[in-house]
Parts: C-alpha cells; sequence; structure tokens
C-alpha cells in the first residue's frame, strides 16, 4: 500500500471513517476511492499529497521539541510520552528516528514527519521547503557578498 495513495488518507479527505472505504486504486493523475454505498470518487494525486502534509503538520502542534545539543532535538510522543524520538538537523538535511519518517525515508530517500516539523517550526520556519531554502541563501551569501 502506498504512503500517501492509502484507506486513511482517502478517509480524510471524504470525511468519512476509515472502514467505509472499500477501495484505493492509484491512476495516472487521480486516485479512484470507492466508498461503500456510494460511486466510486476521483481525487486528484495532489489532494493526496496535501492531506499527506496536512496530516502531519497538524500531529506537530501538539508537540513540544527540546533541544539537546546543538543540532539535535528529542520529541515526546503525543499519545505515548514514555516514547521520545530524535530530530537531527544537519544543514539543510533533517532526520527522525520514528517510524513514519523511516517509512519515508525507505521509499522516497527523505521524509519529513509531525517530530521533525514541531522541531522546524520551533527554531522559526513555517515549512521544510523554507528551512532548506534557508541553507542556500546563506551559501548564496557568503559566495558573493553583495546578495543582502
Amino acid at each position: 500500500m502506498s504512503l500517501i495513495y492509502n484507506y486513511q488518507n482517502a478517509s480524510r479527505i471524504l470525511g468519512v471513517a476509515p472502514e467505509n472505504i472499500e477501495k484505493v486504486e492509484e491512476w495516472f493523475k487521480t486516485v479512484w476511492v470507492k466508498v461503500k454505498d456510494q460511486s466510486p470518487i476521483l481525487i486528484s494525486k495532489k489532494k493526496f499529497a496535501e492531506m499527506f502534509v496536512e496530516y502531519r503538520q497538524q500531529g506537530s502542534h501538539s508537540l513540544k521539541p527540546v533541544k539537546l545539543s546543538e543540532h539535535r532535538y528529542g520529541v515526546r510522543n503525543a499519545t505515548n510520552p514514555h516514547i521520545a524520538y530524535q530530530v537531527l538537523l544537519n544543514g539543510p538535511s533533517v532526520e527522525c528516528t520514528c517510524p513514519d519518517y523511516e517509512k519515508q525515508k525507505k521509499v522516497w530517500k527523505k521524509g519529513c514527519c509531525k517530530h521533525i516539523y514541531s522541531v522546524i517550526r520551533a527554531i522559526g520556519f513555517n515549512s521544510l521547503k523554507d528551512y532548506e531554502q534557508s541553507f542556500s541563501l546563506n551559501v548564496i551569501k557568503e559566495e558573493n557578498p553583495c546578495v543582502h
């Protein structure tokens, strides 16, 4: 099952219980979703990708990262405070020890979980993209003192 085009995201997008999603099929630019007692629905892949990110961003709001060292943060699991994950900021690269991040990394070679979003927000960025772009801007400024 896809990390993005799946029953859970379909249920979130459509506002129905996951058990009412009977089938999800990935097509070219859309996802075909069959909901119990309804005609099939086509949803854009873009909408699924937005939901994937939005769900993790929303989940990050209740998390409180704790700075452990210059580039390392600890983030406790919201539902089980006995579990904590570590987020490592290594320049524009960001990593987390949580299973969600590990799954994404395995599939896409990178990822962004709610723990990463909580750290990114705590250090003053609105998105992972903003955080990553701050490094390319810093490189430009260092190479060219005329760029402010």
